[in-house]
This record gives C-alpha cells, sequence and structure tokens, in this order.
C-alpha cells in the first residue's frame, strides 16, 4: 500500500456499527483526503512564492517583468491564505459532524 493510501485511511475503523460509526468513517476518509489536498495546494503556493521572488530579482529593472513576478507573488499569497482558511473551515465542518 501507498503512503498517500495510509494517510488517507489514518484513523479509519475498518469495522464501523451504526449509521453514526459509518458517518464518522466516511468524515474521517474524506477529512484526511481534504487534509492531503490543502497541504499540497499550500506547499504549491509557497513554491510559486518562491518563483516570483526570482522573477522579481532576476527582471533586472525591466517593468513588464517586475509587475509579472508581483503578480505572481500576490497570487500565490492570494492562494496561500485561501488554503489555510479552507483548511480552517473544513476542520471545524468535520469537528461539528463527528
Amino acid at each position: 500500500m501507498n503512503k498517500f493510501a495510509i494517510s488517507l485511511l489514518q484513523n479509519v475503523d475498518f469495522e464501523p456499527k451504526g449509521k453514526d460509526a459509518i458517518i464518522k468513517t466516511i468524515t474521517t476518509i474524506v477529512g484526511n483526503f481534504i487534509s492531503i489536498a490543502l497541504f499540497i495546494a499550500g506547499g504549491l503556493a509557497v513554491i510559486f512564492i518562491i518563483i516570483g521572488a526570482i522573477r522579481y530579482i532576476t527582471s533586472a529593472g525591466n517593468p513588464s517583468a517586475v509587475e509579472s513576478a508581483k503578480k505572481t507573488i500576490v497570487y500565490a499569497v492570494g492562494g496561500l491564505i485561501l488554503c489555510i482558511l479552507a483548511y480552517a473551515v473544513v476542520n471545524l465542518i468535520i469537528s461539528t459532524i463527528k
């Protein structure tokens, strides 16, 4: 079994008993999947911030390159903030369901 499947199925009860246990199992799997997806998206946002910073440093004063690099950084920071907020909302919903 690969690491993704192991992390996705972490804390899952494989023999749920009753309707509440099945809902808990489903929310655990979905919550783990969403957490992994948001972790990956956050990592990509950080990578794009670094790429934007490198493009900004190497723009050599070219106004269009500077503007493009600034947009890359701004959008990446916005994406990172969105990932953090989405992670908080997902965890709040999952903790409420459980």
